[in-house]
């Protein structure tokens, strides 16, 4: 696959929804430790899962750099970033937003052709 063959804004559309899922679990994880949230019983499955979306939005913006660096390797971080922002929807994916730009920016890599 060339250079310029992928869909240009699936990259960019990654980039978008990995930011996001880092802004809003940062933002997030901020609320539960200024005490927003300790009145939950839930607090550590909170942390826990805020802290995964956190991760998972790191490995979708890494993810989508690849793409954009390495488009022959298109179907494993397409693949990794459909996994990634499936997973850090159990942290609220950043408002929800960021795991669906990341859901369909991967289904836009996924459906590219040779």
């Amino acid at each position: 696959m060339s250079q310029g063959s992928l869909r240009p804004g699936a990259a960019i559309l990654l980039m978008i929804g990995g930011l996001i899922i880092i802004a809003g679990s940062a933002i997030a994880l901020l609320g539960f430790r200024s005490g927003i949230y300790a009145s939950n019983g839930l607090y550590n499955l909170g942390l826990w899962n805020l802290g995964t979306a956190a991760i998972c939005g790191i490995v979708v913006f890494v993810s989508a750099i690849m793409v954009k660096r390495r488009p022959y390797d298109y179907e494993f971080w397409g693949a990794a970033v459909f996994i990634g922002s499936t997973i850090s929807l159990l942290g609220q994916g950043g408002f929800f937003i960021g795991a669906i730009l990341g859901i369909v920016g991967s289904i836009m890599i996924l459906g590219e052709r040779n």
